[in-house]
């Protein structure tokens, strides 16, 4: 146990099921690692698909600098579904051709028919944090990767998370000076427009620089006068 009362260790272990995962049994360990980290690195094992590592690990520094990520994952190995067109009663098949009374290519879909496993395994990472680097510059930001919209859309507990599409990223270091606050910010966006693995489209921008100028008093007149502005670089 350290100073702060904290004491790295086994937590509670987790046993349930459910009927996607199947029966589940996990585990996780506590590391103090000092007085301003700790961590939670675990897994959970599901019967019907896999081992799904996880974790979480948090930083507070001086002021108000800190970093918390968090990750989940799962190997899948894969859920059976079915695939390809159902072939009406009465006809065979024999190898790739399909033949019988009266059919014709057109009234069956092209490709495979019959099960294959499907994989729904992915990662989702996520880190926001910020970091002082002098008293008046900082760097701050959102980072997420996911590599599969449906390994969120199936196995995410949380309704509102596991039907968001999107994915936003977005890093900055923002330098203030007496009311003047110029700024570079790079920010990644991806949405995804179905489960089907590819089916996404990745926006990626330039470096931006911004430059704003807090209100301030026009000479001493009454009116005041600011001013923003943003360009790639």
């Amino acid at each position: 146990m350290d100073e702060t009362g904290r004491e790295s260790g086994l937590l509670i272990p987790v046993l349930s099921n459910s009927t996607i995962k199947g029966f589940i049994v996990g585990e996780q360990v506590y590391w103090a690692i000092n007085r301003s980290m700790d961590m939670i690195v675990g897994t959970e094992y599901y019967s019907k698909r896999g081992w799904a590592p996880n974790g979480d690990f948090r930083y507070k520094g001086p002021g108000i600098d800190h970093l918390v990520v968090r990750w989940n994952a799962l190997f899948d190995r894969g859920v059976e579904e079915e695939v390809g067109a159902a072939i009406p009663a009465g006809i065979a098949v024999t190898g790739t051709a399909r033949s019988g009374s009266g059919a014709r290519p057109a009234d069956l879909l092209p490709g495979p028919v019959g099960d294959e496993l499907v994989n729904q395994g992915g990662v989702d990472v996520v880190a926001l944090g910020r970091k002082d680097l002098t008293s008046n510059t900082r760097v701050a930001g959102v980072v997420e990767y996911l590599s599969s919209y449906l390994y969120r859309l199936v196995f995410n507990d949380n309704y509102s998370q596991a039907v968001s599409s999107e994915v936003a990223s977005d890093l900055s270091v923002t330098h203030e000076h007496n009311g003047f606050i110029p700024s570079v910010v790079l920010d990644r966006f991806q949405t995804f427009a179905s489960s089907s693995n590819g089916d996404e489209a990745r926006i990626m921008h330039l470096p931006n620089l911004r430059y704003d100028v807090l209100d301030r008093p026009l000479f001493a007149s009454n009116l005041y006068w600011g001013f923003n502005r943003r360009s790639a670089t």
